[in-house]
């Protein structure tokens, strides 16, 4: 009797075990859920060095989809909005295939930039909820101004001249008109060379205010650079109480 219910006992044990191996509960969490979208990214963060004049400030990141079912974009955020990436939210991406994704920096700025891509998906791992791409890169002088910005106080309001030069070959030859953002200053071009243009600003400002501030456009017809900003600031000494005339 008692041989029996060993034997019953074992019976029951090795049922129970085949039964927890098999169950679909247990082989999720022993092989993960294979249907889950889940991707392999090559690269997070490029940086491209130093640039030559004419090199494009852009690199292609590829998202490579690795599991059975399809993986889609929900979302696409940019740090900059003068920034550009060829991904749009909706994006697809078929099983074993790869989306090659083109993210630029703004070609208008120099010196040292970076730039952060930020792609959701629907993938329940949590690394792979928000994939973030970063892209840096040192971006020569296109064009600049001489001075950088234009500074008019009371000691003095006379007009000052700047210039403008390059280092994209023919892009001074295209120069278009000059405008301004609040008409704070009068601009002229007063001389024309192929190593600079010269303008001179007179202050036009008869605001009341202690300081003002005002841009300066000068424009290119020209595709590969449209335009550039010099900056202008005006400031006042605020009339003390000794200043005032004595009422009568």
């Amino acid at each position: 009797m008692r041989c029996e219910l060993l034997l019953l006992t074992a019976i029951l044990v090795l049922g129970l075990c085949i039964a927890i191996e098999y169950h679909p509960y247990s082989q999720a969490i022993s092989q993960g859920d294979s249907r889950t979208p889940k991707a392999t990214v090559a690269e997070f963060k490029k940086n491209l060095g130093r640039l030559k004049v004419g090199e494009e400030p852009a690199y292609t990141f590829s998202v490579a989809n690795t599991s059975d079912t399809a993986m889609r974009i929900t979302a696409v955020h940019k740090s900059c909005s003068c920034q550009s990436a060829d991904v749009c939210e909706g994006a697809l991406v078929a099983v074993g295939e790869k989306l090659p994704i083109t993210f630029a920096l703004s070609s208008r700025r120099s010196g040292k930039q970076s730039g952060t891509l930020v792609l959701s998906t629907d993938s329940r791992e949590e690394s792979l909820k928000n994939i973030v791409l970063t892209l840096e890169a040192e971006l020569p002088r296109i064009v600049w101004a001489t001075p950088r910005t234009l500074r008019f106080d009371d000691s003095s309001r006379s007009p000052q001249q700047f210039t403008i030069e390059s280092n994209l070959a023919g892009l001074l030859d295209s120069f278009d008109h000059v405008v301004t953002s609040r008409g704070l200053v009068e601009v002229k071009i007063i001389k024309r060379q192929e190593s600079c243009l010269t303008f001179e600003a007179t202050c036009m400002d008869n605001s009341p205010a202690n300081e003002a501030f005002d841009f300066i456009e000068i424009a290119f017809n020209d595709p590969r650079h449209r335009y550039h900003l010099v900056s202008v600031h005006s400031s006042k000494a605020t009339a003390s109480a000794s200043d005032e005339s004595p009422r009568q």
